[in-house]
């Protein structure tokens, strides 16, 4: 947009003109608010790639570290010797329960279990009903029974936000905005 005044004398007064030149006009940039306004109520794109860039990730992450920004609670003398028990091959030194058989770390890192609408974008429960074991490392379980004994199970959180995660999904949303901007010529 660009203006112009103009001062002038007028008779024994002062006359002040103010032109004013929008580019695009007035009429254009409406049109292209109202496109854009249409396309600022569908955040799925974003939400996608903020998932596939930073929380997918991210949740890896938590996976390979055992936990952030504070490590995952010591597994118990109990859990320790199961773990033992159950290998085949006692040469080997047991691996995190956690990532064991690889099944639970690669649906928790799985596009497919997050639901993603015009304004959200979550993990149901019922995406991952099917490996119950997720549900118990994420949040804990007072009392679980099993063949040995019963056992409270500490939660292990590896599906969360960390503060750098935060900035770059903010990051990711600016520049979904700049861009919507710009093809909407206003920007």
């Amino acid at each position: 947009m660009a203006g112009t005044a103009y001062i002038e004398q007028r008779g024994r007064g002062v006359g002040l003109d103010v032109t004013v030149d929008m580019v695009p006009s007035a009429e254009r940039m409406v049109g292209q608010l109202d496109m854009l306004s249409l396309e600022l109520h569908d955040f799925r794109e974003p939400f996608k790639l903020a998932i596939k860039k930073v929380m997918i990730p991210s949740i890896r992450t938590n996976f390979r570290v055992g936990g952030r920004p504070v490590p995952w609670e010591p597994y118990s003398p109990f859990t320790r010797e199961i773990t033992f028990r159950d290998l085949k091959d006692r040469a080997k030194p047991p691996v995190k329960l956690e990532v064991r058989s690889g099944r639970m770390r690669r649906r928790a890192a799985s596009l497919k279990i997050w639901t993603i609408t015009p304004d959200s974008a979550y993990i149901s429960p019922a995406s991952v009903a099917d490996i119950p074991y997720l549900q118990v490392q994420q949040f804990g379980a007072a009392v679980v029974k099993n063949p040995w004994k019963d056992m409270k199970y500490v939660a292990r959180p590896f599906i969360m936000f960390q503060e750098q995660d935060k900035i770059e999904i903010e990051d990711i949303f600016l520049g979904w905005l700049d861009v919507k901007l710009e093809e909407a010529g206003l920007y």
